[in-house]
């Protein structure tokens, strides 16, 4: 995929139509009788503040169907390369219900009711990134389901930015979070886009600071540490961060609400530790919005 400002290119509303047969990729401008193929465009799963990009040569789609055609891949047509809208081609697949995912992976061990996803559990962070490029480095694949006779595309993921609001000049040298949840490692998507842990999910997850810690506060601004979650409403998340003075702070956030990152939105749950050491959620229906 051509790509800018390093971007990961996206696809949505993808429209499905009927056909048959296996096929390969050869990079010819192919007739579109006698294969399954649907449209894909780009232009309508963007995130805010992030730059659109091209299909590419090459560009694959991985498709489930409830019947058969386990993670078939379909292609890019050729004079859709370098658009931000094109026609995919594949294999013909049987059944009612219609998943897909993107990137395309070659052996993926999964099935219609359980497509893989990873999420690091040692997230690296540096210091004024923005939300938007640090979500992107662990978002891992985007997956779709079918809605109206189209498919629709959502990364499995979602945000938590954490602010230090603590009295005096603090710089955190290291910060994790733990739950009884499953918070990184392996999961699935099933069919209801519904993200589960697995045998090889852990309950951890912290953030590689830059040796030199990072201070709490820069000028008039609160550091925003940003961890990439599985989406899901947590009873309670245990937050555990030390700092340069060689002082280590515990604290429980309750109750928060992971959104997911859906289509052209990016709703990041935002908490901040108070002088009072008692996390307090942004008024904003417990989220804000990254614009």
């Amino acid at each position: 995929m051509k790509q800018f400002i390093n971007i990961l290119a996206l696809v949505g509303s993808l429209s499905l139509f009927m056909a048959c047969e296996k096929v390969k990729d050869t990079g010819a401008d192919i007739d579109l009788n006698g294969t399954t193929h649907l449209n894909a465009s780009v232009e309508d799963i963007l995130i805010s503040g992030a730059e659109t990009s091209l299909w590419g040569k090459g560009d694959r789609i991985g498709v489930f169907a409830s019947e058969a055609g386990v993670n078939v891949p379909w292609f890019v047509k050729k004079d859709g390369i370098g658009a931000s809208e094109s026609v995919f081609y594949g294999e013909k697949v049987k059944g009612k219900l219609i998943r897909a995912y993107y990137p395309y992976v070659e052996g993926l061990d999964a099935t219609f009711d359980a497509i893989p996803c990873d999420l690091a559990s040692k997230q690296v962070f540096d210091p004024g990134i923005g939300a938007v490029p640090q979500f992107l480095r662990y978002a891992d694949r985007v997956f779709a389901h079918q809605e109206n006779g189209s498919l629709h595309f959502a990364y499995p993921f979602g945000m938590l930015q954490v602010e230090v609001q603590l009295e005096g000049a603090i710089t955190v040298k290291e910060m994790a979070l733990f739950s009884d949840e499953a918070l990184s490692g392996r999961f699935v998507v099933d069919r209801e886009e519904k993200l589960s842990g697995t045998s090889s999910s852990a309950h951890s997850i912290s953030l590689m600071l830059p040796e030199e810690g990072v201070p709490a506060r820069l000028g008039q601004e609160y550091s925003k540490f940003l961890f990439v979650l599985p989406p899901r409403q947590y009873e309670r998340i245990d937050l555990r961060m030390s700092t340069a003075d060689g002082e280590t702070l515990e604290i429980r956030l309750k109750d928060i609400t992971i959104p997911r990152i859906e289509n052209q939105s990016f709703h990041v749950a935002a908490v901040s530790v108070g002088i009072s050491g008692i996390p307090e959620l942004n008024p904003e229906n417990g989220y804000l919005e990254v614009l």
